[in-house]
């Protein structure tokens, strides 16, 4: 019967889409919406060095005792490490259901139980830095490729992509730039045995 209606009066159909379409663009027009949306700070990692240590005494010292310190907060969703000589790198990343508004509290608390790992760790540490990640929407993501027939130098696109983001930085109205996937560069130092030995010094005190 309520179908046949809409058959039999035209109009009425008219006036009632144009009025759903009327109330959409409303509510359309009235949501919430920003340029650049603050996102929950989810995202953040612990640095710490130890000087002189290697990887796996970083593993072991200082990694593991971190993590297992910070598991007893149930706010964090996942950690992850990454240990390299003299340097522990402690990821961490909230579940979703955590607030913006609660984000706050939950670094606040990270840092309490980092202080209380201080003592534990071996001596000579360098008190552990709490690195909260700012999510940013980006604005605009470029690549940089080799397009040289020879081998890739990674060095080189490192250094470009440096100059780069320092020219980006520096724009007007820009934010923040950062770059990923440069490459870790590194100085190896050949020692002659001979003249070392004449020198009189040894391996450690050229080091």
């Amino acid at each position: 019967m309520r179908a046949n209606l809409f058959y039999t009066n035209p109009r009425v159909s008219a006036l009632l889409v144009l009025f759903i379409v009327v109330l959409g663009g409303a509510a359309f027009a009235g949501l919430a919406r920003q340029e650049d949306p603050k996102m929950a700070e989810r995202y953040g990692m612990v640095v710490t060095f130890l000087p002189g240590a290697t990887a796996q005494r970083m593993e072991t010292l200082i990694s593991e005792p971190i993590e297992t310190a910070l598991r007893e907060i149930p706010d964090i969703k996942e950690l992850n490490s990454s240990s390299k000589g003299g340097q522990s790198v402690v990821g961490i990343e909230l579940y979703e259901s955590v607030a913006d508004a609660q984000t706050d509290n939950v670094w606040s608390q990270v840092r309490d139980i980092l202080g209380d790992t201080v003592p534990m760790l071996p001596p000579g540490t360098v008190e552990p830095e709490l690195e909260v990640n700012q999510p940013i929407a980006s604005t605009i993501i470029v690549a940089i490729s080799w397009q040289h027939p020879s081998q890739p130098q990674m060095g080189i696109l490192s250094r470009i992509a440096e100059s780069l983001r320092i020219n980006l930085a520096n724009t007007p109205g820009t934010e923040i730039a950062e770059t990923w996937g440069e490459a870790e560069e590194e100085i190896r130092v050949a020692v002659d045995p001979f003249k070392l030995a004449t020198s009189g010094m040894n391996a450690a005190r050229v080091a």
